[in-house]
């Protein structure tokens, strides 16, 4: 699976906030990926080669960014920027590739790969030039809650000469 992800929250440039609560500017974004391959070869009635591979990927790129630009102004009771993970929420990122080969004589192969390719970031900030005034708390935060699960697993078998597995 090749996945892209922007999630971008921002305070224009010039623009002004005034509010008698709180001002929050958040970004929240939550990403999973899940690819699973499975390949099998396998004859138990004759004598034969039987070669069986699974490949597995995720290749995902993601950001997640809140930011106040220059020349911005906010003011509130209690200011946040931010760019999380909702709530109890996680970016869950699973490959799976298993295999099997096999059979009654000569050979039984088998390989699997499983690869996750993570590139995943999260900013909040306020860009030089802007003004932020708060009577209350000012909080700036950015966080990702990643699980990441990566399983290859593959067997070879044989009633005869040779049976390999490699995962």
């Amino acid at each position: 699976m090749w996945w892209t992800s922007a999630t971008r929250r921002r305070l224009s440039s010039g623009a002004d906030v005034y509010a008698d609560g709180a001002v929050s500017v958040s970004a929240l974004a939550e990403v999973d990926a899940e690819a699973k391959a499975l390949g099998y070869a396998i004859s138990l009635e004759s004598e034969s080669t039987n070669v069986a591979a699974a490949v597995a990927l995720n290749v995902v790129d993601a950001a997640n960014r809140a930011f106040v630009e220059s020349g911005s102004y906010i003011q509130g009771a209690g200011v946040t920027i931010e760019a999380v993970t909702p709530g109890t929420e996680r970016d869950d990122f699973i490959v799976w590739g298993a295999s099997a080969g096999g059979g009654q004589g000569d050979a039984g192969v088998a390989g699997s790969v499983g690869i996750n390719i993570i590139d995943i970031s999260s900013e909040a900030g306020a860009r030089a030039g802007s003004t932020i005034k708060s009577t209350g708390m000012l909080k700036v935060d950015a966080e990702t809650d990643l699980g990441i699960q990566t399983l290859a697993a593959s067997a070879g078998f044989s009633t005869g000469d040779a049976g390999v597995g490699a995962a």
